[in-house]
């Protein structure tokens, strides 16, 4: 047994550091933990889902769970107000617009996303696609109208 192999100075250093370490665990799990007020949202809106996986962005806090439709994710703010559902679409899924402007463009291009985006003011359908120095992320409305585009230059590449 550990105790009886210490003395008594050596187990006072020993159980400081093992206090040292339960407070250091709690801390980084508080730090994991999401705001009250986001859980209780979440639970308002999801209150089927128990075990969401959090995750932190900027300007957000994420629950991402499964879901029969697909991969869901909800934004959050701090506050607790929602911003967005992300919810991961099968081409045979989405609306004959968005099917059709997904055919007609990236017949020979790797699609790594689709998805439906609920928004409080419109839903969008993002779809990305992802080449070796840059991803496109293009959103378009239920009829295959394209209403943004936006591309992230990967640094990974040299120049």
């Amino acid at each position: 047994m550990i105790v009886k192999l210490l003395k008594i100075p050596d187990m006072r250093i020993f159980t400081g550091l093992l206090l040292s370490i339960m407070i250091s665990l709690g801390a980084i799990q508080a730090q994991n933990s999401p705001p009250m007020a986001v859980v209780e949202a979440f639970n308002k809106l999801a209150p089927e889902v128990s075990n969401p996986f959090w995750e932190f962005r900027e300007g957000a806090v994420v629950a991402m769970f499964s879901h029969e439709e697909g991969l869901k994710k909800i934004f959050f703010n701090e506050e607790g107000r929602w911003l967005e559902t992300r919810t991961r679409l099968t081409a045979p899924a989405l609306p004959e617009g968005v099917k059709a402007f997904v055919e007609q463009l990236y017949a020979t291009t790797l699609i790594t996303y689709i998805g439906k985006v609920e928004q409080p003011s419109q839903i969008l359908y993002r779809v990305e696609t992802e080449s070796a120095d840059a991803v496109s992320i293009k959103l378009l409305n239920e009829s295959g109208r394209l209403l943004e585009e936006d591309r992230i230059e990967l640094s990974l590449v040299p120049r």
